[in-house]
């Protein structure tokens, strides 16, 4: 869609507009949209520096392949506290013969545990619904994502992109209308496109995600007290806010994690159907 050639903006740039933010709006903390922030050795070293001298925390997006002990020295140093992974799946054979990531299960493992040693948080995104994907390769998936003990994870399921070779392989009968209601955690038009072997997307990622919930609100826990010191170093006045906001999206989040776990359980629903039915015929 993009296509393969790679730009990179000027290191005075990003210093003059991540300053702006900080100064002019106070932004303490920005995050790196870039696909893969260390495919330049050069422009990873840039970014620490300017990050070192305005002295902001910061995350990125970034490959299992590409990261490397001296990279992460760097970006630790310089104020880097998240790094975010495209994980995928836990099976060779996706990865490389469907999603062509040219990765490995166990580079995933190794530059996770690297990622770890250095301090910072880890942000694992793992994807169900490959076409061909069997039941098993799903579940060594969730193996996988165990094993790794991220910090937070993310199991969206596979939405095909116009353009692209998985689309050409899925080939969606989708209205044209409709296009807009495809997402990467199910709804309707899933089995349109679903070439998977399990057929019920939405209760296997629902169920993979409440699985590894609590464990990573946990660990959360356990970082975050640190992440919200450094944040807030500079101007203690804004602690109480920062752990206000932080503790009712916890709570938000989990009252919509629970939520929908119970509206996807089936006799659960009927029941409230039934309930609904008698209710409405009381009325009348």
């Amino acid at each position: 869609i993009t296509g393969k050639k790679v730009r990179f903006r000027s290191p005075e740039l990003i210093y003059e507009e991540v300053k702006l933010l900080r100064d002019s709006f106070g932004f303490e903390a920005i995050y790196f949209l870039d696909d893969t922030l260390s495919v330049s050795k050069d422009y990873v070293k840039n970014i620490c520096l300017i990050m070192k001298e305005l002295g902001m925390l910061w995350g990125a997006q970034e490959r299992v392949n590409t990261v490397s002990a001296s990279n992460l020295r760097d970006m630790a140093k310089s104020g880097c506290v998240q790094l975010d992974f495209g994980i995928e799946s836990g099976s060779n054979r996706v990865l490389n013969e469907i999603a062509k990531k040219n990765i490995t299960v166990e580079q995933s493992l190794s530059s996770q545990r690297l990622v770890k040693s250095f301090g910072i948080r880890t942000f694992s995104n793992f994807m169900i619904g490959f076409p061909t994907e069997t039941r098993k390769e799903m579940g060594d998936t969730f193996k996988l994502a165990k094993k790794i003990k991220s910090d937070e994870y993310i199991f969206a399921i596979l939405m095909p992109i116009p353009g692209t070779p998985i689309w050409d392989m899925v080939n969606p009968d989708i209205p044209p209308d409709r296009m807009s209601e495809m997402n990467f955690f199910g709804g309707e038009l899933v089995d349109l496109y679903n070439r998977s072997e399990v057929k019920n997307l939405e209760r296997v990622r629902t169920k993979f995600t409440n699985s590894l919930y609590i464990r990573s609100r946990f660990r959360k826990l356990l970082f975050y007290p640190r992440f919200l010191f450094k944040l807030s170093k500079k101007n203690f006045s804004r602690l109480p806010n920062r752990i206000v906001i932080d503790l009712l999206y916890e709570i938000n989040l989990a009252k919509g994690q629970m939520i929908y776990t119970l509206k996807n359980i089936k006799p659960l629903r009927k029941a409230v159907r039934s309930i609904k039915r008698n209710l409405y015929k009381r009325s009348y």
